[in-house]
């Protein structure tokens, strides 16, 4: 049977010409690329990391007070007949100090940054003494109508590596006196767009950018704009991020943000 249907198809085969009607499928070819270029830039995620705990959930603040009533609970007392001679002055005061109480729990005593400094509530953004309980981002504008707030960011040179380009940018858009480093030399997530425009640079017509984002970590000082590239900047929170920056921007960094 098997042997008969063989010889079937074989003799079907033979019968299709080459013009026949029947589609023949063959291998998927690779449609010709659009002729565009697009510059490299590199961008800096500069951050300042939160200054203060932050302020305990209401979870939190139960699984404390809970720890703490357990732990003393199945405390074992103190021998002081072992540690201290019976009517002496020194058990006197052992004993009074257990009775003032003991120092303020993890839950009690934690600490309420909006308590620390007035600054959030003025709204002050340009201060990072602000949001202590929160990471805060440098965002910059540029003087322009559209996609005017961003990272700093900038073109990178011919002779420079991302790390570089990303240093140069730094100190030339923010100024000398703001303090930072670079958390490694290869970028952290990476965002491409096109201009509405070819941009001509050094001869060449760049379609677009493709823009490589570096970490970065502020500890000291202020940013100080050259009123030339950058016009104004702000010290925004994770989510007060998406107000400031493009939809498309924001969402090439998002992932990479933290708390």
């Amino acid at each position: 049977m098997f042997r008969q249907s063989l010889a079937t198809a074989r003799t079907y085969l033979l019968k299709i010409s080459p013009s026949s009607s029947i589609p023949v499928r063959g291998l998927a070819s690779v449609a010709p690329a659009a002729s565009s270029s697009h510059e490299v830039k590199v961008g800096v995620i500069l951050k300042r990391d939160p200054i203060v705990l932050p302020r305990l959930s209401p979870f939190e603040e139960a699984y404390f007070r809970y720890k703490d009533t357990a732990a003393d609970a199945t405390a074992e007392a103190l021998p002081t007949a072992f540690y201290f001679k019976q009517g002496s002055i020194a058990e006197q005061e052992f004993r009074e100090r257990g009775t003032r109480g003991k120092g303020p729990s993890a839950a009690e005593g934690n600490l309420d940054s909006g308590e620390v400094t007035r600054t959030a509530e003025e709204g002050n953004l340009k201060s990072w003494n602000r949001a202590l309980d929160r990471t805060l981002y440098l965002v910059v504008k540029k003087p322009r109508q559209d996609h005017a707030w961003q990272f700093v960011q900038g073109g990178v040179e011919s002779d420079e590596l991302l790390h570089q380009g990303a240093e140069r940018e730094m100190k030339e858009e923010c100024g000398e006196d703001l303090e930072f480093w670079l958390v490694g030399k290869r970028p952290v997530a990476h965002h491409i767009y096109k201009y509405s425009t070819p941009q001509l640079r050094n001869g060449v017509a760049y379609d677009g950018a493709k823009v490589f984002f570096m970490y970065g970590h502020a500890f000291g000082g202020q940013v100080q704009p050259d009123g030339k590239e950058i016009v104004d900047f702000a010290w925004i929170t994770k989510e007060g991020l998406a107000e400031y920056l493009d939809p498309n921007y924001y969402n090439a960094i998002k992932d990479v943000l933290v708390e």
